[in-house]
């Protein structure tokens, strides 16, 4: 009976062949985790950094939120009507 290769199976191949081929032609299987960790070190370094910034333009806050801190800060006198409602439209609230 033929066994069929799964897409899960068959993704990590080339990395894992390129891996094998060098280490037998170096001898040395160091740089392969220094490459590993290279890699999973940039990707946490790339989640890191996202999560500590906010999303431009306060995307990533609920619209009632933003809606309130626009009222809030019209209700101090620091926004007019013309600037709330331009502000309205580009936040979509």
């Amino acid at each position: 009976m033929q066994r069929r290769a799964t897409a899960g199976n068959v993704a990590g191949m080339p990395m894992l062949s390129a891996m094998i081929r060098n280490v037998a032609i170096t001898g040395s299987s160091d740089h392969i985790t220094t490459w590993c960790a290279d890699r999973q070190g940039g990707a946490w370094a790339e989640r890191t950094v996202r999560s500590a910034f906010p999303d431009k333009h306060g995307q990533g806050r609920p619209p009632d939120a933003r809606l309130r801190e626009l009222q809030a800060l019209q209700a101090r006198g620091d926004l007019t009507e013309a600037e709330a409602n331009l502000l309205r439209s580009r936040l979509h609230v």
